[in-house]
């Protein structure tokens, strides 16, 4: 009877505790500001204006975008004052990116990848049914706006094969001008040299003037398989030329994943990929054997007459390039608080690498380890401004940590963007 009543009692409190609603998201005791994304006082919160996928400085650098759910909310950081721009006419349950190009913001939903264009002049979002423009892009995690005289919009995209690359759409002219067609896209930066991306067949540099692509394996970079994040930097230090090699230096964001490549090594083009493989009827002759996009009957074949799949371990981690497009590694055991890093931030002489056990600062042009913030964790993006680094966690929460903590310095003193 007693371990009957036990039980009973055990159960009650299991069934209260389940009833309780969940802890909110609590920043670290780092961090120098944290926004308030709740109601405003005395009024319930809209159903919408809910969940946290994406974050974004305007051009101004006054005001933070956040993408909810059926909607954006505008943040003025000096006052701390918010309004929320409900996403009705835009189709879509989350807004994943976005990108302000001075007149407008645009945004990207998911699940359905619709483009919208929320107008500042009139506070009304608009869809492109009339516009001349691809209408959707599938899986986008990015939108990168390049001021120019006419101004550039790219749009990352990961479902489909109309999607799958970087759409490229002028939006003043509000008109789809062109697809860079690759594997899927997790990750992008532009520079005037053309498009670096982080794609499922590794990354890859896209010239955008000759339409040519250099794709970069793990067995050039040493680093995890699945690149997740990506940034172009610019800063050297010692007045040396970052782009001397005419290639922009890169810094990728891996994980450590189980990797397959087929044969005894292997190369992916735009058009296919080439397998190192042994010559028919001479089993120690070996020469590159090329299959394109559209061969996987062929590419099938082979696979079982002349050649097997190697599966081996990455170590995620972070690699990137220097002005003569050498490779080299930062992991766990050189200081980064863990191997598996899923976003990247960068401002003047640092970086800041978001990793599954902490946040670290990289100051360039040595690119070591100076700090780390082991509470800083569930990282889904991260925005240099000039009063620090705003963060954006799981669990509807965005905070900055101030330039102080992050380097000791009040400000880096070389400014200009990565992206």
């Amino acid at each position: 009877m007693k371990r009957h009543i036990t039980c009973l009692i055990c159960c009650t409190i299991l069934l209260c505790a389940a009833a309780l609603p969940a802890r909110a998201a609590v920043a670290p005791k780092i961090a120098a500001r944290t926004l308030d994304l709740g109601p405003r006082k005395g009024q319930t919160l809209d159903q919408v204006d809910t969940g946290l996928y994406s974050m974004h400085l305007g051009l101004d650098g006054k005001t933070l975008w956040l993408g909810r759910t059926h909607g954006v909310r505008k943040v003025d950081l000096a006052t701390g004052n918010w309004k929320f721009f409900p996403s009705t006419a835009c189709t879509g349950e989350n807004i994943t990116a976005m990108a302000d190009t001075g007149d407008a913001l645009w945004a990207l939903t998911a699940p359905e990848g619709r483009i919208c264009r929320l107008e500042y002049s009139t506070s009304r979002w608009h869809l492109p049914g009339g516009w001349k423009m691809r209408e959707r892009v599938f899986g986008g995690h990015r939108m990168i706006y390049v001021p120019s005289a006419s101004g550039t919009l790219y749009v990352d995209g990961q479902g489909g094969p109309d999607s799958e690359g970087i759409s490229v759409i002028d939006p003043a002219g509000q008109k789809w001008l062109k697809l860079y067609k690759t594997k899927p896209v997790y990750d992008f930066a532009v520079n005037h040299n053309g498009i670096v991306a982080a794609t499922w067949d590794g990354m890859v540099r896209i010239n955008t003037g000759s339409g040519k692509y250099k794709y970069v394996l793990h067995s050039e970079h040493g680093c995890g398989a699945t690149v997740s994040n990506l940034s172009l930097y610019d800063y050297c230090g010692n007045a040396i030329d970052c782009l001397s090699s005419g290639e922009a230096p890169v810094l990728i964001a891996t994980t450590p994943v189980r990797h397959t490549e087929l044969g005894e090594a292997m190369k992916v083009f735009k058009d296919g990929i080439a397998v190192f493989a042994p010559t028919p009827g001479s089993p120690y002759s070996f020469r590159w054997r090329y299959y394109s996009r559209d061969e996987n009957k062929r590419l099938n074949a082979d696979y079982y007459r002349l050649f097997q799949a190697r599966e081996f371990d990455t170590p995620g981690g972070i690699c990137w390039s220097d002005s003569k497009a050498k490779w080299h590694q930062l992991l766990e055991k050189d200081g980064l608080p863990g191997n598996t890093v899923l976003n990247l931030a960068h401002r003047g002489p640092y970086f800041y690498a978001a990793t599954n056990k902490g946040l670290a600062v990289i100051t360039m042009p040595a690119m070591s380890v100076t700090k780390t913030f082991p509470d800083v964790k569930n990282v889904i993006a991260m925005i240099p401004a000039p009063e620090g680094l705003w963060v954006a966690e799981e669990g509807n929460l965005v905070y900055l940590i101030g330039n102080a903590t992050l380097t000791g310095a009040a400000a880096p003193t070389h400014t200009k963007p990565a992206r």
